[in-house]
């Protein structure tokens, strides 16, 4: 009985599931034509491009080193600290 509900459940859950994203690709007016541009702004610019992705590599270079500097000053508290709690005992 209970095998038989949740079987129930689940494919009233996954046909209403299909027809919602039916209707809603159905129901969309617009078109993508997969070889024409989608709102192509014109020409871009690949100089300011290659700048931004400068910037972007150098802020991600600076936060990986603070964070290997980080981690590994974090390992010698570590160290410490247990050093300090074995002296204890």
């Amino acid at each position: 009985m209970i095998r038989t509900m949740v079987k129930l459940v689940l494919v009233v859950i996954v046909i209403v599931g299909l027809a919602a994203f039916l209707l809603g690709r159905w129901s969309s007016g617009s078109k993508i034509v997969p070889d024409s541009p989608v709102h192509a702004a014109g020409p871009i610019d690949t100089s300011k491009a290659r700048e931004a992705g400068a910037k972007v590599g150098e802020a991600t270079a600076k936060a990986a080193n603070e964070a290997e500097e980080a981690l590994a000053n974090g390992a010698l508290r570590r160290r410490s600290s247990r050093r300090w709690f074995w002296t204890i005992w």
